[in-house]
């Protein structure tokens, strides 16, 4: 057994937060949610390859540490508009377990963020709130969060990286 010391306990009660690159949603700005456990590496620049008749979510593909990783854009795996990247731009590393049972290790991908990327500590002030029409599968979050600054969208990476 591994002992978890109290520096893990306190990066585990951190999560990054950033705003999505969609207009607002019934007046309410959108941000994505991701726990500190699921980044891998945030970096600002890499070059990306488009891949023909990839689905409009998949940006292309890019190299990172000698793999080849899809770049995906969590808006438009939402259906949602996407509004030009501000620059500078960064893109995040993220991963997720491998769902099913035989499936081993992680899937990983890359998808662009925002450079208004800020690392918040829990607990965060909000409520659950139920998923916007506009959303038509309830599969792509693990929750959907009203708080202070908009909506909160927790996107579930096992589904979003299990697609690519």
């Amino acid at each position: 057994m591994v002992a978890r010391t109290s520096k893990d306990r306190t990066v585990a009660r951190e999560v990054l937060i950033f705003p999505a690159r969609a207009p607002e949603l019934d007046g309410e700005p959108l941000f994505f949610l991701f726990s500190v456990f699921q980044i891998e590496e945030i970096f600002r620049e890499i070059t990306v390859c488009p891949v023909p008749f990839s689905p409009p979510f998949a940006e292309g593909v890019a190299e990172w540490r000698e793999q080849v990783l899809p770049v995906i854009s969590l808006e438009a795996w939402l259906g949602l508009e996407t509004l030009p990247m501000p620059r500078p731009q960064r893109l995040m590393v993220v991963r997720a377990p491998r769902s099913g049972n035989n499936s081993k290790g992680e899937s990983i991908g890359i998808i662009r963020v925002t450079p208004a990327l800020r690392k918040v500590k829990l607990p965060i002030p909000c409520a659950l709130a139920q998923p916007h029409e506009w959303f038509s599968d309830r599969a792509l979050f693990k929750g959907v969060y009203k708080w202070e600054e908009g909506l909160l969208l927790v996107i579930d990476l096992q589904n979003l990286l299990g697609g690519t």
